[in-house]
C-alpha cells in the first residue's frame, strides 16, 4: 500500500486544490501549508510537533501511544513492556515458575516524551508528510472502523511501522489491491455488525439482544487503551499479535480472530447504583457540609453527661463529615465493582482506590472513637481533633473537586467565568444554608433531643409509639433540611446561571430584549453579510437573488417537518412577479420581513406558540452575533465520508412491558 501511494501523494501538489486517491478527501495546499508552519512556530525550543494525531478521529494520537504502553514496545521490545510482563508473571505463577525478571530500563513517561519530541524533531518534512497521507489513508477507507479512533490508532501504527520496515521498501511489486479493506476494514465492520444484525434469508435483520449483551463500539475502543488489552488480540493459529515483531504485525491482520478479542469492559445494568456511581461528588458536596454545619450547631447530641462538649469533641464531631464523605466514596467505589468485569484490569484500579480511602477513612474517623471514649479534655485531644477537622476538610474538597473524566481545559476569560460562576454559586449557597437552614435549626434540636411523652399508651402498640415521637419528628426535620440543603443549590445555581447568561448575551449583543422588528428587518442583510459575502467572492447574483434562496430553503424545510402549513409557506416565500419594466421579473419579499414597523399589518406567519417561530427566531437572533468572515469553498479543507453507524437497541423484558405498560418504552438510539 505504501509504494503505491508515495508517489502519488507525496509528489509536489499543484497549485489550487488536488483529490487525493482517497475517497471523500479534499487536499488544500495552502492549508495544509499554513498548519504546517504553524505547527512549528508555536513548539517550543524549536521542535515541531506536527504529527497525523489530528486526523485520528477523538482521542490524541500520543495520548493513545503512551497509554497502551507502544512507546516500550517500540523502545526495548514486548518482552519487556510491564503491561505484558504482568500477564507473563500471572500465567508464570499459575505453572509454578518463579523468579520472573522484572522489566528493566528506564521507563518514566517523562523520558518516553522526550523520546518522542526528539524524534519528531529528527523527522523530515518528507517523512512528516509521508506519515500524514498514510494516517489520511486508514482513515479514508476506514468505514466504521472511524467510531472506533483508539482502534484506527493502533492500526496506523502498525500500518507505519510496515512502511518503513526493510521487507516493505525493498519489496518490487504493490500489495494486492483491496488488502486493506479486506484484511483490516471488513473483518472489524462485520464484527461491529453481528453484535446488532444478522442475516436471515439473505437480509439483515435487526438482533432481539439487550443492549448489556452487546458488544459496542465503546467496549472495541477500551481494549486498544491497556497493552493488557492488545495482548488480547490472538491469530488463527494461537499466537497473540504482540508476540509478532511490530513490523510484521499489519500483514497479519487478515489472520486475527476478533471475536475472541473483544468483551463487554463494562456491565451495562440499569440499576438505581448509578447514582451513586456517577454523582458521588454531588453526595459528598452536599451530605459532609450538611453535617458540619449540623454538628457544630447540634452540641446537645453529643454532650453527653456535661452541660457543654469540651472543644476538641467538638472539632471531632464536626470532623466527622470527612468520614462521612470517605463513607460514600467507598459505598460508590464497592458499587462501581458491579460495573467492572473482574476480568478487566480497571478492577486493580478499583481495589488501589478502596485501600486509598479505607486509609482516610481511619484517619477521618479513628480520631473521635479516641476522643469521645477515652480522653475528652486534655490538650493531645485538642490537637488530634483540629488535625482531623483539617485532615477531613482536605478530603472533602478532593472529593468533591476531583474529575475522574477527562475534559477540555478552559482558558482566559471562560475559565473565568467558569471559576467566577461556581465560586458564587456555592458561596452564597453555603452562606445562605448555613444562616436559614442549619443555624435556624439549633433550637428545636436542644429542646427535642432527649425529649419522651410521657402518660401515653395505645391499644396495638402500647407507649412505643408514642414515647418516641419527638424522635420520630426530629429525623423527619433532619430529612427535610437536608432535601432543602440540596435545593438551595439548584436555587442559587439558577440565579447565577441567569446573571450570567443575560450578561453574556449583551456581550455578545444578542438579549431577549432586543426588539423583534430589529431582528427581522435585518435579518436579510445579515444573512448575506455573514453567510454568503466573501472577501474573494464572484458577483454573479444579486444579493436578493442569493439571500431568497436561503430564506425559501429554510422555509420550505420547515414545510416537509410538517411545522408549516401551506398558507404559511406561501406567507413566507420569497415570489416572483412582474416588474415595473417590461419584460422583466422582480423578487417581492415575505410581508413578514418588510412589515415589522407597520402596525396596521395584522398578518399571520406562524401558527401560534409553534416550534418553526421559535426555530426561525432562534436563527435571526443567532446572526446578530459576531461570526468570523467566511472562507471560499475552495479554501475549506473538507472531509466528505458517510458512514453508516450501527446503532444498538435497548430493549424490555417481556415482564417489563406487563408490569407497566404506560411507562416503559422501547428505544433505538
Amino acid at each position: 500500500m505504501g509504494n503505491y501511494y508515495d508517489k502519488r501523494l507525496l509528489r509536489r501538489l499543484p497549485e489550487g486544490v488536488q483529490r487525493a486517491p482517497v475517497a471523500g478527501v479534499v487536499w488544500s495546499p495552502g492549508a495544509f501549508q499554513g498548519s504546517y508552519d504553524r505547527s512549528g512556530a508555536d513548539s517550543p525550543q524549536g521542535y515541531t510537533d506536527f504529527d497525523s494525531s489530528s486526523a485520528l478521529g477523538a482521542a490524541p494520537y500520543s495520548r493513545w501511544y503512551f497509554a497502551a504502553q507502544l512507546d516500550l514496545d517500540d523502545a526495548i521490545g514486548s518482552a519487556n513492556n510491564s503491561g505484558v510482563s504482568r500477564l507473563a508473571r500471572k500465567a508464570s505463577r499459575k505453572a509454578g515458575v518463579k523468579n520472573v525478571a522484572p522489566p528493566s530500563g528506564n521507563k518514566l513517561l517523562d523520558t518516553a516524551q522526550g523520546r518522542w519530541r526528539y524524534a519528531m524533531a529528527q523527522m523530515s518534512s518528507y517523512d512528516r508528510v509521508k506519515q500524514l497521507a498514510l494516517c489520511l489513508l486508514c482513515w479514508g477507507e476506514a468505514a466504521q472502523v472511524r467510531f472506533v479512533p483508539e482502534c484506527l490508532c493502533f492500526i496506523f501504527k502498525s500500518a507505519d511501522d510496515y512502511y518503513r520496515s526493510p521487507e516493505c521498501q525493498n519489496r518490487m511489486e504493490p500489495v494486492p489491491e483491496g488488502l486493506y479493506l479486506r484484511a483490516v476494514v471488513r473483518p472489524l465492520c462485520r464484527f461491529i455488525r453481528d453484535q446488532g444484525y444478522e442475516s436471515i434469508d439473505g437480509s439483515f435483520v435487526r438482533r432481539e439482544r439487550d443492549h448489556k449483551k452487546v458488544i459496542g463500539y465503546d467496549d472495541v475502543n477500551q481494549l486498544f487503551w491497556y497493552p493488557e488489552g492488545i495482548s488480547r488480540i490472538v491469530l488463527n493459529y494461537r499466537t497473540r499479535l504482540v508476540d509478532v515483531p511490530a513490523a510484521q504485525r499489519f500483514m497479519k491482520f487478515d489472520k486475527i480472530e476478533w471475536h475472541k478479542a473483544f468483551f463487554e469492559t463494562y456491565c451495562k445494568r440499569r440499576s438505581f447504583l448509578h447514582l451513586l456511581v456517577n454523582f458521588n461528588r454531588v453526595w459528598v458536596l452536599h451530605i459532609s457540609i450538611f453535617w458540619m454545619y449540623t454538628a457544630y450547631n447540634a452540641p446537645t447530641i453529643y454532650r453527653g453527661a456535661n452541660s457543654a462538649p469540651t472543644p476538641a469533641m467538638t472539632w471531632s464531631a464536626v470532623a466527622l463529615g470527612g468520614a462521612v464523605a470517605t463513607l460514600i466514596m467507598i459505598l460508590a467505589t464497592l458499587a462501581e465493582f458491579s460495573y467492572v468485569p473482574t476480568t478487566w484490569n480497571n478492577t486493580l484500579h478499583l481495589t488501589t482506590r478502596l485501600g486509598l480511602l479505607l486509609i482516610v477513612l481511619a484517619l477521618t474517623g479513628a480520631p473521635t472513637i479516641y476522643i469521645a471514649g477515652f480522653n475528652q479534655t486534655g490538650n493531645v485531644s485538642y490537637i488530634i481533633g483540629i488535625v482531623q477537622f483539617a485532615i477531613s476538610v482536605i478530603a472533602v474538597l478532593v472529593f468533591s473537586v476531583t474529575f475522574t473524566a477527562s475534559y477540555p481545559k478552559l482558558t482566559g476569560n471562560a475559565r473565568l467565568a467558569s471559576c467566577a460562576l461556581w465560586f458564587l454559586v456555592f458561596g452564597c449557597k453555603l452562606t445562605e444554608s448555613y444562616f436559614f437552614l442549619t443555624l435556624s435549626f439549633e433550637n428545636p434540636i436542644r429542646v427535642m433531643v432527649g425529649m419522651r411523652v410521657q402518660n401515653c399508651s395505645d391499644k396495638l402498640f402500647g407507649s412505643a409509639l408514642c414515647m418516641y415521637q419527638p424522635a420520630f419528628a426530629l429525623a423527619v426535620m433532619f430529612c427535610m433540611d437536608l432535601c432543602l440543603f440540596f435545593l438551595d443549590t439548584f436555587l442559587w445555581y439558577v440565579i447565577w446561571n441567569t446573571v450570567f447568561s443575560i450578561a453574556r448575551s449583551f456581550a455578545i449583543g444578542l438579549s431577549i430584549w432586543t426588539p423583534w422588528k430589529d431582528i427581522f428587518e435585518r435579518l436579510p442583510k445579515r444573512v448575506y453579510a455573514k453567510i454568503l459575502a466573501t472577501s474573494d467572492m464572484e458577483v454573479k447574483y444579486k444579493p436578493k437573488v442569493l439571500v431568497s434562496q436561503v430564506w425559501n430553503a429554510i422555509i420550505i424545510s420547515r414545510y416537509r417537518e410538517h411545522l408549516l402549513s401551506t398558507d404559511h409557506v406561501q406567507r413566507l416565500l420569497y415570489h416572483q412577479v412582474p416588474s415595473e419594466q417590461e419584460g422583466k421579473r422582480t423578487l417581492r419579499a415575505p410581508m413578514f420581513l418588510i412589515s415589522q414597523e407597520d402596525k396596521g399589518v395584522k398578518t399571520e406567519s406562524f401558527p401560534p406558540g409553534s416550534e418553526a417561530a421559535r426555530r426561525i427566531s432562534f436563527f435571526a437572533q443567532s446572526l446578530t452575533t459576531a461570526i468570523p468572515e467566511p472562507l471560499s469553498v475552495g479554501a475549506v479543507p473538507t472531509f466528505t465520508v458517510l458512514a453508516p453507524h450501527y446503532s444498538k437497541k435497548i430493549l424490555l423484558s417481556l415482564s417489563e412491558v406487563i408490569s407497566d405498560s404506560s411507562c416503559n418504552r422501547v428505544f433505538d438510539t
